[in-house]
């Protein structure tokens, strides 16, 4: 049975109920027409009675003179006669003239007062006055009258006046207000059933009611519930997110254990704001003695978890972002659940991808303060004399150093959102200049200046005309190279390709590179007098890295070069060949 769709002490539908309301703005709008022409009828009624009035006493004056043979009364009727019609005929300037010959009239020769004339003289424009102000002033008090009347009648507080079980339950604005409160009572009933009263029908009057006299959708609830079969009493209930968890007979103890669940939090973030991430509400009124239960168990319950603990097993081939996208999580989120997951991922290896949520979930928003170093802009320019592979650093870059103020929520210990608040500038950051090439590289497909080399496909690194072999490996104690003599600024080229490890000064060696180029092999440069590469970058075969030079322990500008696998010295003759 829906308690809804009916209305009205004699059960009427609200479609009925709509119609009576228009039926009755209806004819509160044709009691407002009627009342202001009404209001307007009687002011236009009296000013034509007066009107007409002063004409019919003008006559009459007029009459008695002539009868009577009196010249001042003749004069006098004729006098309003004329004044009437040039009240509507005549100008300003012709009104003003009239006006004050009448003035003067009222003296006698002698410059004395007539008070006979003088009366006279008052009362015709004393009649003119209020004549004119009755007719500006009747149809505004009709006006005000219209709009007192409709101010009145729309200011009205109307509600619903509810009859439940042939009792009044209170007042609300609408039947949503009871159907909430229907539904509430419902929830509140969990461990039986909702024995309803002998009449649930509801029924719904339109009345005036003050707002004092609303009732909101808990009110009504608990007046429907003392009205129902189950056994009450009065209790205070728990709600979460609106959703009715249990009631207990000690409210305050239930208080404050909800404040215990924020203790941990709050040893941990001192300064910060802690709250239930959900909406909670106790509130005291009727609930059926079944609903009522022990302080602990409302405890066990909110303490209980709704998600658990979700792992995955890293598979080959996996990466972190490959796993956090599988999953439906941030890369963020999961480095914060794992956090060595960039540097170290194994497969078998657990990944946490959720913690276990609590029924009850807390938040705490602190704010962070740190430092944090600002990097470095890398500003170029180009060198058409040289390859589009040279690279030189001129100016060394430096990062920078800021102080960030953040806000962090965490949510159940794990961090659920980060804004930053504000930055302080501590360490400007000093960019980096580098030179690069803009020629387009050769290709070789041979060594170059000749010579001979392996099967490797390993090239002669000296340009030119190559120089030559000057010292061979262990050439003396200690020589773990191949010395090639050449000028100084002859280009040396990377024997293969690679990336660049060490790009460098040191003594002894003088100014050296070091490339990689897999499978343990290294290629050494020493003694350059100038290098065009730097550390972390990408070389090609045949690529100008360095010019031949003269620093460290060098007795002449030559090239030594080594061949090392993992760190073992090989012969470079092996690789790239002699003259």
């Amino acid at each position: 049975m829906d308690c809804a769709s009916q209305n009205g002490t004699t059960g009427e539908t609200y479609e009925e109920r709509d119609a009576m309301t228009q039926s009755f703005l209806m004819w509160l709008e044709q009691f407002w027409r009627t009342t202001s022409q009404f209001v307007y009828d009687v002011s236009y009624l009296t000013g034509s009675w007066l009107f007409r009035g002063l004409e019919k006493v003008g006559r009459r004056l007029l009459d008695a003179g002539k009868t009577a043979g009196h010249c001042a009364q003749e004069w006098f009727g004729r006098w309003l006669m004329k004044a009437r019609s040039a009240s509507s005929g005549l100008g300003v300037h012709t009104a003003i003239r009239r006006l004050r010959e009448e003035y003067r009239a009222l003296w006698s020769e002698e410059g004395v007062l007539l008070p006979g004339k003088t009366a006279l003289f008052a009362l015709k424009y004393l009649w003119r006055f209020i004549r004119t102000a009755l007719n500006y002033a009747c149809p505004v008090a009709a006006i005000g009258v219209l709009v007192y009347t409709v101010q009145y009648f729309t200011s009205l507080p109307l509600a619903l006046q509810v009859e439940y079980d042939g009792q009044n339950i209170g007042y609300i604005m609408d039947e949503s207000v009871f159907d909430e409160a229907e539904s509430m009572v419902r929830s509140r009933i969990i461990y039986e059933e909702y024995e309803e009263p002998v009449d649930a029908v509801p029924k719904f009057t339109l009345t005036v009611a003050d707002e004092s006299q609303l009732s909101d959708s808990f009110t009504i609830a608990d007046q429907m519930i003392q009205y129902s079969g189950n056994e009450i009493v009065q209790a205070d209930g728990l709600y979460i997110d609106d959703e009715f968890v249990g009631a207990t007979t000690d409210g305050e103890s239930m208080l404050l254990m909800l404040e215990s669940l924020k203790e941990p939090y709050l040893e941990e973030y001192p300064d910060a704001k802690v709250e239930f991430t959900s909406k909670i509400r106790v509130r005291q009124g009727l609930y059926p003695v079944s609903s009522v239960v022990e302080l602990a168990n409302i405890e066990e319950y909110i303490s209980s978890e709704v998600e658990g603990e979700k792992v995955y097993i890293a598979q080959a081939g996996d990466a972190p972002i490959t796993i956090a996208r599988s999953n439906g999580i941030s890369l963020s989120n999961l480095v914060e659940l794992n956090p060595e997951i960039e540097s170290k991922l194994l497969v078998g290896q657990e990944v946490l991808i959720s913690k276990s949520q609590p029924l009850l979930g807390i938040k705490a928003t602190v704010t962070e303060s740190y430092t944090e170093e600002v990097p470095f802009k890398i500003e170029k320019t180009v060198d058409n004399s040289q390859y589009s592979t040279y690279s030189k650093v001129v100016s060394t870059g430096v990062n920078g150093l800021r102080e960030v103020e953040e806000e962090v929520v965490y949510v159940n210990g794990s961090v659920a959102e980060r804004n930053i608040l504000s930055t302080e500038t501590l360490v400007e950051p000093v960019n980096q200049e580098i030179v690069v090439g803009s020629m387009m590289m050769p290709s070789y497909s041979t060594p170059l200046s000749g010579g001979s080399a392996t099967s490797d496909g390993y090239i002669w690194p000296v340009g030119g005309t190559g120089g030559y072999v000057s010292c061979y490996l262990y050439g003396y104690p200690g020589h773990t190279g191949m010395d090639i003599a050449a000028n100084t600024g002859t280009p040396i080229y990377a024997t293969a390709a690679g990336t660049v490890r060490v790009a460098t000064q040191r003594s002894g060696y003088g100014k050296y590179i070091i490339i990689d180029h897999g499978n343990g092999l290294q290629t050494y440069y020493l003694h350059c007098s100038a290098l065009y590469v730097t550390v972390g970058q990408q070389v090609n075969q045949g690529q100008t890295i360095a010019a031949v030079g003269q620093t460290g322990n060098a007795t002449g500008p030559h090239l030594h070069i080594e061949f090392r696998v993992n760190g073992a010295v090989k012969n470079p003759a092996n690789y790239i060949g002699t003259r």
